[in-house]
């Protein structure tokens, strides 16, 4: 009978915090600057664009970054997203990412922590 209440109790656990799990691409808490991949003086910048989105609103700002490497550029090695004015904001790799070459595209998707305000810089880095 224990053990029945034991793993009852396991499952019970399992279940309320399953949705607390996140993809590795998203992120739960907001930053200010968020990297995927490895950097390697080797990389060259293959996509740099920054967005500064400033609107008197009380929701969130979302914005899509959108790259396709081209056949010379070779594949995402490492991506930077920083916020140039150190406010806090939430990012979610969509399609694509570290790995990605050509034909595939990668998208990366901002939204401001705070409604109305997003100001920040994507920078991607290819190479073999």
């Amino acid at each position: 009978m224990t053990a029945f209440f034991t793993l009852a109790g396991t499952l019970a656990v399992l279940l309320l915090f399953a949705p607390c799990g996140r993809a590795q691409t998203g992120t739960v808490f907001p930053g200010t600057e968020f990297t995927y991949g490895s950097y390697t003086s080797a990389l060259t910048i293959c996509y740099s664009n920054q967005i500064n989105a400033q609107s008197i609103q009380h929701t969130p700002v979302t914005r899509v970054f959108t790259f396709l490497p081209t056949a010379a550029q070779m594949l995402v090695r490492y991506i930077i997203i920083t916020s140039l004015n150190y406010k806090k904001f939430y990012v979610q790799i969509a399609n694509g990412g570290i790995g990605t070459g050509n034909p595939l595209t990668t998208d990366i998707v901002v939204t401001s922590a705070h409604g109305g305000y997003l100001n920040v810089a994507v920078r991607i880095y290819c190479g073999a």
